[in-house]
């Protein structure tokens, strides 16, 4: 059995663990071992801090500009980071699992389309993605947004990539934009329409397709999708 260290001053050294010292500095400035000086903590009582709870202290004890320096180098880190398919699709399940990330008009659209008979699923995992709302038996994608082209999510870099990957597996897209609450019936009417035009015609997976949720805003085409095969009339 190893000596037990003794320390003429453990009653100052354990304030001193209390108040937010670490044990390494504690240990080194008493000219100890840190094995010892924790073995002598917990001979006093003192609970040992886990080293989740160690690392909010430290945190805690930053400056502004240190805790911005920290996060700036692990966003830097992390930017440019490509995660591995097996990754993304075992999130794009667990989001589908959960219903994590729908809207509440997401929730609303997708009763709807169920009591019109159509068979949906939120959030549904195709691939690495998740689609907002998906009618999966005639596999059409339906996305919503609450903006235009340029002020919504179909401004992000990814989302060319997104819509490319969707009808390459044999699927639809259907934007819904400018969608609200307010006018959802008015979405359903025409998003109704595109899904029964997709019914009656096989042809058209693949292909994408824009509805308007708001009746006085007209669809129009969107750059960033040139060149990918659009749906006539939607």
């Amino acid at each position: 059995m190893p000596p037990i260290l003794k320390l003429p001053n453990l009653d100052d050294a354990i304030r001193r663990y209390v108040a937010g010292e670490s044990i390494p500095t504690i240990a080194d400035s008493l000219g100890c071992s840190r094995t010892g000086f924790t073995n002598a903590l917990r001979r006093a009582g003192v609970s040992i801090r886990t080293s989740s709870e160690a690392g909010l202290i430290v945190w805690s004890q930053l400056t502004p500009e240190e805790r911005a320096a920290q996060t700036s180098a692990a966003h830097q880190a992390r930017r440019g980071a490509i995660d591995p398919p097996e990754r993304r699709m075992a999130r794009a399940r667990t989001r589908y699992a959960r219903c994590l990330h729908s809207s509440p008009m997401e929730h609303r659209l997708a009763d709807v389309l169920r009591l019109a008979g159509v068979s949906v699923e939120q959030q549904f995992p195709l691939g690495g993605y998740n689609i907002d709302v998906a009618a999966d038996v005639l596999s059409v994608a339906v996305e919503m947004t609450t903006g235009s082209w340029q002020s919504s999510k179909q401004s992000n870099p990814v989302f060319r990539q997104r819509t490319e990957y969707i009808l390459n597996q044999g699927w639809c897209v259907v934007f819904v934009l400018k969608a609200s609450i307010e006018h959802l019936p008015y979405a359903t009417e025409h998003l109704l329409s595109f899904l029964n035009a997709v019914s009656n015609d096989k042809s058209l997976l693949g292909k994408y397709g824009v509805v308007p949720g708001h009746p006085k805003y007209k669809p129009i085409s969107c750059r960033k999708l040139d060149g990918l095969p659009r749906i006539e009339g939607f």
